[in-house]
C-alpha cells in the first residue's frame, strides 16, 4: 500500500487593492501579487504560511508612514514582519506610484532596508 504524498497546508495570502490605479495599470495585479507571494513564502521555507499585501494610493502610504514611522513624507513601500514563531511572514504596503527618484542602477536594489522592530522598511 502506498503512502499518500504529504499535503502542505494552503498559503494564506490576503491582497487588498484600495487604489483603482493598480487595476488600471495592470489588470492582472491580484494574480501577479499572489504568484510573487507564493514564491516568496516557498523561498523563505514558509510554504503554507501567510502574507498580507495592501496596494494603496500615495496619500494613504504617506499617512501610514507618518503614523508608523513619524515621517510625514511620501514612501513607496512599508513592510511589517510577522511574529518570529508565527506562520504569517508579514505585511507589505505599496503605493501606486514609482519612487520620485529612480534608483541608481549601479547599486543593489533596494538601496537600504531597516529591519528595526516593529516594522521593516526599504528605501528604493
Amino acid at each position: 500500500m502506498r503512502t499518500p504524498p504529504a499535503v502542505e497546508p494552503p498559503d494564506v495570502i490576503e491582497i487588498v487593492i484600495e487604489e483603482k490605479a493598480w487595476r488600471t495599470a495592470e489588470p492582472r495585479v491580484r494574480s501577479l501579487v499572489r504568484v510573487a507571494a507564493v514564491a516568496t513564502l516557498k523561498a523563505e521555507g514558509r510554504a503554507g504560511g501567510g502574507v498580507a499585501v495592501l496596494l494603496a494610493a500615495d496619500s494613504r502610504l504617506q499617512a501610514l508612514n507618518a503614523a508608523f514611522r513619524g515621517k510625514d513624507s511620501p514612501t513607496n513601500v512599508l513592510s511589517f514582519p510577522g511574529p518570529d514563531a508565527a506562520a504569517h511572514l508579514g505585511d507589505i504596503w505599496r503605493s501606486a506610484s514609482a519612487p520620485a527618484k529612480p534608483p541608481n542602477r549601479a547599486r543593489p536594489w533596494p538601496r537600504t532596508c531597516s529591519t528595526s522592530p516593529p516594522m521593516a522598511s526599504c528605501t528604493f
